[in-house]
């Protein structure tokens, strides 16, 4: 009799556990891709400057959108008209008309026509080409790029309401001569900022530039990149990220923070998903 209790003893608290077992897995919600996936292993941080990720953690825009759904990033909205005229080229957007008169090989004269006024651009060394061009949000500051074969962007900011024009490569080195090239730039979202990066065919830096107030930001210095492919802007204007080249043909994305004077590297950026960027930087017909 003893025995027999004992059995049905053993054999009900044997049941009692399974069925603990099968409630307890039945329980589950499984989240998908949960614990594998590089957003997963690496959650963001928010923090003054911006969305930035926690130290030493990355993540590869490449396969989740974490890095550019973490930050919005400002969409200039400018577009751009093309006409064609005997011996030039007419670019126009808004109050502004970019005139490139040019033979097929390279350009011979540049003007900025605006409100009624005529500005002539004067840059210092004779362009191949005109790559692109950018207005500030607030309609004050033209940037045009200008591309001489063999050598790299050379970069004019105009003041529409002034006509006073900057070199940008010059303004980077702080020389007559310039920089070889600047990379990429853009406008900040309030169209007083600069960001841009500078350097030769083999090496890139990243800087910015107040043209309200005629004054360089202190952003913080990495270590000089291969080359920059684009600048995006935050659109709150507290963070820059640049993508750029380091090691090379290995892109990555590195986040400015404009108040905070720091940088960090946040993302791997594969090659085959530069273009997802390319709505964010200056514009051409």
């Amino acid at each position: 009799m003893n025995r027999g209790i004992g059995w049905v003893t053993a054999s009900a608290l044997l049941l009692l556990a399974l069925t603990g077992c099968a409630g307890h897995e039945a329980g589950k919600t499984d989240t998908p891709g949960a614990g594998n996936t590089a957003a997963d292993r690496l959650q963001e941080k928010p923090a003054s400057s911006g969305t930035e990720m926690k130290q030493g953690e990355k993540s590869d825009p490449a396969t989740n959108e974490t890095v550019e759904n973490s930050l919005a990033y400002y969409e200039p909205d400018l577009e751009i008209k093309q006409e064609a005229q005997e011996g030039k080229v007419v670019w126009m957007s808004g109050h502004v008309e970019l005139v490139i008169e040019k033979s097929p090989k390279e350009v011979h004269a540049l003007s900025v026509k605006t409100n009624g006024k005529t500005y002539s651009l004067k840059p210092e060394r004779e362009p191949s080409s005109v790559e692109a061009m950018a207005l500030s949000v607030t309609g004050k500051f033209l940037a045009v790029d200008l591309f001489q074969n063999n050598v790299g962007h050379e970069i004019l900011i105009l003041n529409l309401e002034n006509g006073d024009q900057i070199n940008l490569n010059q303004l980077a080195s702080g020389k007559n001569e310039g920089v070889e090239t600047i990379h990429a730039y853009n406008w900040s979202p309030d169209g007083s900022i600069l960001a841009y990066a500078y350097g030769d065919t083999s090496s890139s830096s990243i800087a910015a530039y107040d043209f309200e107030k005629e004054t360089a930001l202190n952003l913080a210095e990495d270590a000089p990149y291969i080359s920059t492919a684009y600048i995006l802007w935050s659109t709150d204007g507290e963070v820059i990220d640049a993508i750029s080249e380091q090691p090379s043909d290995q892109f990555k994305l590195h986040r400015y923070s404009v108040k905070g004077g720091t940088v960090e590297e946040v993302a791997d950026v594969k090659r085959e998903e530069l273009q997802r960027y390319n709505k964010y930087r200056p514009s051409a017909p």
